[in-house]
């Protein structure tokens, strides 16, 4: 949880300036040398804060990890194009995009989402953002089936399940990128036989 508090006229950028700081830091450290390697008084060094000023805004590595992450995601929005394999391309498109590294890291280490595999990031990156992109596409598969385009016991969560792990696997284990026609490919394939429950 980041803590908001002035230290204008004191010699030190604003509390805010400082927890951006912060938090890009950990993303480069993230994208660069990965979660193993993320301690609070390394980036307090590189930072030029103490490791108390990190400490007061977040309790563990981990909440420093998940917030550093959702700063550097976008929600995006709904696509509503009137047809699945669009809507769910656009959708996983966004999170393609998310996962890309930031300037000024290397590229060639690991996607940033990689540390969504640590237990204790994934529960609070999970309700402070995956829990509304999960939303977001549920959405896109209730309009789906609505139109008729899925059968009515059509699994949605596997399908995004399925779009989610390739992102994160091609990403994270293979270290290779993707592109939109990746996705409509696959996204077609799933969708013209799609899982269904029960």
């Amino acid at each position: 949880m980041s803590v908001n508090r002035s230290t204008a006229g004191q010699g030190r950028p604003l509390d805010h300036d400082l927890t951006a700081t912060i938090l890009d830091q950990t993303i480069r450290v993230l994208q660069n040398d990965g979660y193993a390697l993320l301690r609070i008084e390394r980036i307090a060094g590189a930072v030029g804060c103490s490791k108390a000023t990190i400490y007061r805004r977040w309790s563990t590595r981990a909440e420093l990890a998940a917030e550093a992450l959702t700063k550097h995601s976008r929600v995006g929005e709904v696509p509503d194009t009137g047809n699945i394999i669009d809507d769910l391309v656009k959708h996983a498109w966004q999170n393609a995009v998310n996962q890309q590294p930031p300037p000024g890291t290397d590229s060639s280490r690991r996607t940033l989402w990689a540390v969504v595999v640590e237990p204790d990031v994934r529960e609070l990156f999970w309700e402070s953002f995956l829990s509304t992109r999960r939303a977001m596409g549920r959405s896109i598969i209730e309009r789906a089936i609505a139109r008729g385009e899925l059968p009515l016991n059509t699994d949605g969560d596997a399908i995004l399940d399925l779009i989610a792990g390739l992102t994160l696997y091609r990403g994270a284990v293979r270290n290779l990128p993707l592109t939109e026609a990746d996705y409509r490919r696959i996204i077609t394939a799933i969708t013209a036989s799609p899982p269904v429950t029960g």
